[in-house]
């Protein structure tokens, strides 16, 4: 199922990331110079290829990186890891129901990778179907492929400017207004990302309890 919302996401993703890319353009030349955006684009080498490479780039690129890149962690960087303690903050999730179906939970507290394990076999594996939490979990995939893709693309235009530095100083500072727009959108969309993820964790869990309260009993 992973790969078939990944292979959903790959319009939605280069339409975010042509859509960035254009509004970054936008936010550093202004509204003024849009009759010039020609050359804009020839400078960049082209919106639209790159945003075919990023996209490309990203989808080549582990998934635990990008995961380390969303949340900031070098290991149990997933949100399913602190599941216990993501659950525990939604209004969503029935607690007391919850413990009657997994009294086992407390022993989970303390330990992340026990938590990524468990909730993905017995919490997400039988409610991966539902569609509340397949969109959830297309947003999660989205936002973060979207916010590498943006990553990708400022790193490599910052070398690309830093090998310029030498010959088009004017030219690498209107650049860099550009990456500072890229960076911060890059940053907006790890956030989103971020949020989904957590998101995605707890609702796996809402949508488990519904499911088994609504299970009538023999």
């Amino acid at each position: 199922m992973l790969k078939n919302l990944k292979a959903q996401n790959v319009a939605p993703l280069g339409l975010l990331v042509l859509s960035s890319l254009l509004l970054a353009v936008i936010l550093t030349y202004g509204v003024d110079e849009l009759p010039e955006l020609k050359h804009v684009i020839a400078e960049l080498g082209g919106l639209a290829a790159i945003t075919a490479l990023s996209v490309l780039l990203t989808y080549l690129l582990p998934a635990n990186m990008k995961h380390c890149l969303i949340y900031l962690r070098f290991s149990n960087a997933l949100p399913a890891h602190r599941f216990c303690r993501l659950m525990a903050f939604d209004p969503r999730v029935d607690q007391l129901r919850l413990k009657a179906l997994l009294p086992d939970l407390p022993t989970l507290a303390d330990e992340g990778t026990a938590q990524n394990i468990y909730w993905y076999r017995h919490i997400y594996q039988p409610v991966r179907d539902a569609e509340l939490v397949k969109g959830v979990h297309k947003a999660f995939l989205l936002y973060r492929d979207t916010a590498t893709a943006l990553l990708v693309i400022a790193l490599l235009l910052n070398v690309s400017n830093l090998a310029e530095a030498w010959f088009l100083f004017q030219s690498m500072q209107v650049s860099m207004g550009f990456l500072i727009v890229i960076y911060v959108e890059a940053l907006l969309m790890g956030l989103a990302a971020h949020n989904c993820g957590n998101r995605f964790v707890t609702t796996a869990v809402t949508e488990f309890v519904m499911q088994h309260c609504s299970v009538p009993s023999d």
